[in-house]
């Protein structure tokens, strides 16, 4: 199993993680869109949170009986990180959510969840094509485009922040100014993940 070539379960697994983020962060913008937030509607974001972390234990499990891979070791540890820091940023959100008990939904921030899931959707784009070895400029082109969402996302969270401190119930102001960081923040962790698969499809060129 040591000297065994494991490049195939860990693109199986690489996947799995990127299709959780997608998937969580789907299941975020229905909890958004949803004004009543009834009990319930958190449980699917923990459920994938948790079936996020497994993959990740696998992942690391699968690294140490593995010599030799077609990506560098240290590349995939470092990319499973930061995918799983994306799965786990929308889980905190989740987490404010449901302790905060908020009763209105602010429109800005299912705008918000909207580009969340295209940056994780973009993710499985370049995953796919690094794990494919499909050539830096077709992996460029969903890099640029994924930097110009997390830019939006920058400049949301601006307007948002901008709108909200004009009201004047505070316990109000900061409890949506934590979600709308974090949801940021989300955005922020989606570009890492990129940056991560740039680098990778990089060094695959040399």
């Amino acid at each position: 199993m040591f000297w065994k070539s494991n490049d195939s379960k860990f693109e199986k697994l690489l996947k799995q993680h990127c299709q959780h983020a997608i998937n969580a962060a789907e299941e975020l913008k229905k909890i958004l869109e949803n004004q009543e937030m009834a009990e319930g509607c958190f449980q699917p974001i923990f459920e994938i949170e948790h079936k996020a972390d497994e993959v990740v234990a696998e992942v690391h499990e699968l690294l140490d009986l593995t010599f030799i891979t077609k990506i560098d070791k240290l590349d995939i540890a470092s990319l499973i990180h930061e995918m799983d820091e994306v799965v786990d940023c929308i889980k905190a959100i989740a987490l404010r959510l449901h302790v905060y008990h908020l009763k209105t939904i602010r429109p800005e921030v299912v705008a918000f969840a909207e580009i969340i899931i295209d940056m994780t959707q973009g993710l499985k784009e370049i995953l796919d094509n690094v794990l494919a070895s499909r050539g830096n400029d077709k992996i460029k082109k969903h890099i640029i485009a994924l930097k110009h969402r997390e830019e939006e996302g920058d400049k949301l969270l601006h307007q948002s922040l901008e709108k909200l401190f004009k009201e004047t119930d505070w316990k109000t102001v900061v409890q949506w100014k934590n979600i709308l960081e974090l949801l940021e923040l989300a955005t922020d962790h989606c570009d890492r993940v990129s940056s991560v698969m740039n680098s990778i499809a990089r060094k695959e060129s040399l």
